[in-house]
This record gives C-alpha cells, sequence and structure tokens, in this order.
C-alpha cells in the first residue's frame, strides 16, 4: 500500500472507532481489517481497496446505529482525499461493498469486495462473539442483571448465528465453519453457553 494512503487511513480514519461502543471501537474494526486482508489474498482482491472498505465499514455510526451502513457509504463516497489513489469506479465500487456489509440485510453484497468485508465483519468465534456482546449489552443496558446480560447474550447469539439465524457468510473458509460448529454446539447448552460468559465477563478483550 502507498506509504501516503496508509498515513491517511490510520492517521484520519482508523481513530474515529475510539469514540464508539467497545462492540465497533478500534479493536474491532482491526480484527475486520485482518480478516478482510486474509480474504482478500485467497480470492485475488485489491489489498488496497480491502484495506479502505473495512476501515470505512462502520464509520457511520457516528450518525447512529440505524441504517449506518449507508451513512458508511456514503461518507467513502465523499472523502475527496481518496480521489488522490482511486478511481470514481473504484470508489463506488468500495462504497457499495460498505453499504452491503450488514449482517441483517437482505440481500447478497453486490460485488466480491462487499462479501470480503460482510464475512470480515461476522464475529462468529464463540470468546470473541461472547465478549463483544457482554461488553455492548453492559454498555446499552446497564441496568441489566448479570444472569440477565447472560441472556441478552444468548439470545442474541442464538437469533444472529444459529442454524436459522439471520448472519449469512458469503466466502467458503474451513476456520469459519469450524467456529460456527462450536458456537452451535453451545448454543443447544444453556449452562455452557452461560459459563463461557461467566469466563468471558472478565476478560480483556481477545
Amino acid at each position: 500500500m502507498e506509504q501516503e494512503l496508509r498515513r491517511y487511513l490510520m492517521e484520519e480514519i482508523l481513530p474515529k472507532y475510539d469514540r464508539f461502543d467497545e462492540g465497533h471501537d478500534r479493536t474491532h474494526v482491526d480484527r475486520v481489517l485482518r480478516n478482510a486482508r486474509k480474504l482478500a489474498e485467497e480470492y485475488g482482491a485489491d489489498q488496497d481497496m480491502v484495506e479502505v472498505i473495512a476501515l470505512y465499514h462502520d464509520i457511520g455510526l457516528e450518525g447512529g446505529r440505524e441504517e449506518h451502513q449507508l451513512l458508511s457509504g456514503k461518507r467513502l463516497r465523499e472523502d475527496s482525499a481518496l480521489k488522490r489513489w482511486f478511481s470514481p469506479e473504484e470508489i463506488e465500487l468500495m462504497a457499495q461493498a460498505v453499504e452491503d456489509h450488514r449482517a441483517s440485510a437482505e440481500t447478497q453484497p453486490r460485488s466480491l469486495y462487499g462479501k470480503i468485508v460482510a464475512d470480515a465483519d461476522r464475529e462468529y468465534q464463540p470468546e470473541r462473539l461472547v465478549h463483544r456482546s457482554l461488553r455492548y449489552g453492559r454498555s446499552q443496558y446497564p441496568s441489566l442483571t448479570t444472569e440477565q446480560q447472560y441472556q441478552r447474550t444468548w439470545e442474541h447469539c442464538k437469533n444472529k448465528y444459529g442454524p436459522d439465524g439471520y448472519a449469512r457468510f458469503y466466502l467458503k473458509d474451513a476456520r469459519t465453519d469450524q467456529d460456527l460448529a462450536r458456537l452451535h454446539a453451545l448454543l443447544q447448552n444453556r449452562e455452557a453457553f452461560f459459563q463461557l460468559c461467566q469466563r468471558e465477563d472478565v476478560k480483556e478483550i481477545p
């Protein structure tokens, strides 16, 4: 990646995530970036474009959670600095990928780049998923008891990543299949799931 582009992304875009909740902070976007780089290499996508998409994918949270993906795409399109490194067609492709990343989307991403960032954004490893869900729950619903937080986390994980959950994966990845199998087994055993919640509740984010 060109050094000026990397400097711009690291100094102007990445720090914005420090203002978001613990489920969407710098740790989260760093993980999405790592996942996206791996998928880009595996599927032959342009690494520079993938990094931009990963770093912009949740930037719209500045304007609220609802439809943040659309605001993220708008911010990317309107960022005149990106014109130094990308063509208008590439900027539009990246903006569409950002818009298409949300797990609750009813249609498939419009491009390989959208599929990469969508899959990179999915938190399917049981430990990380539970940890992030707990952190989000405690920040957004502080009045809930510990057991209620665990129940909320269990229901969220089941609704999103259970066998009939709404989150979809678009690119084949053996590691994803292995972690989802572990997660599905945990979701069938409420006691074991709550034990995992207890362990993750006292940890720093993995």
